[in-house]
């Protein structure tokens, strides 16, 4: 008999997730916090062929002890094949949830309603033909600035502008073929795109698509540049 599993209170949903066979898209963000953990424990102590439970306490806290578990199997094959069922039957309701119109970030996994204004971190707003919903004005309105600013601008001068200002070069590039605050974004930036969806009453028929991102970092360099560039382009105009 072998130790197959180790976790304490604190663990158990990430460990469990990792280890079980279910669906990658579905090991993590909110699908762990739908686990219930005491149907959890009752089930794998059903499942395995020994569980020895023991409790930690914490000396410089007034939380309750941390209760460690192991878990001991047989047949791994079967206790993982069961123990993947018995969590996919947990997060029904959180799957149900999710086929009805809701998405999961394709970072993090979470289910995401942005119809309650209920996002993960992530979430950068919804792109559709003919405009954009819930973009940061932090991140749009320069962007927006610049497009403005270097479609105004006739060429002879946008040249001789790059070439005094070489780093912005790839920059003022990308604004100049895509004008386009989103393709900006996605050519500077980590930029993911959600699912497909459909749209009647937003900012026009036809499709539409929410945007995720994790790179603050790349974010935060590029409204820099912008800012940078939007204020370079005006001292150089006469």
């Amino acid at each position: 008999m072998n130790l197959e599993l180790e976790f304490n209170s604190n663990t158990m949903g990430e460990v469990l997730f990792a280890y079980a066979d279910i669906p990658e898209e579905l090991r993590g963000g909110a699908f762990i916090n739908q686990l219930d953990y005491d149907g959890a424990i009752d089930e794998i102590k059903y499942l395995a062929d020994r569980v020895e439970e023991s409790d930690t306490n914490n000396l410089s806290s007034s939380e309750p002890p941390i209760k460690t578990y192991k878990i001991y199997v047989e047949n791994t094959a079967v206790f993982k094949k069961e123990l993947g069922d018995f969590l996919l039957g947990l997060l029904e309701s959180a799957i149900e949830g999710y086929s009805e119109g809701n998405e999961l970030c394709p970072i993090c996994k979470r289910i995401n309603n942005r119809g309650e204004c209920d996002t993960c971190e992530h979430y950068l707003g919804l792109t559709a033909d003919g405009g954009f919903c819930d973009l940061p004005d932090e991140i749009l309105e320069p962007l927006e600035d610049l497009i403005s600013l270097v479609a105004d601008d006739n060429g002879e001068a946008m040249e001789q502008f790059v070439e005094t200002h070489q780093k912005f070069k790839a920059l003022v590039s990308i604004v100049v073929e895509t004008q386009d605050p989103v393709a900006i974004m996605t050519e500077c930036t980590e930029v993911s795109y959600g699912d497909d969806i459909q749209t009647d009453t937003l900012l026009s028929a036809g499709g539409a698509c929410n945007l995720y991102s994790d790179a603050d970092d790349g974010f935060e360099k590029l409204l820099t540049d912008v800012k940078e560039l939007i204020k370079l382009f005006e001292e150089s105009r006469p």
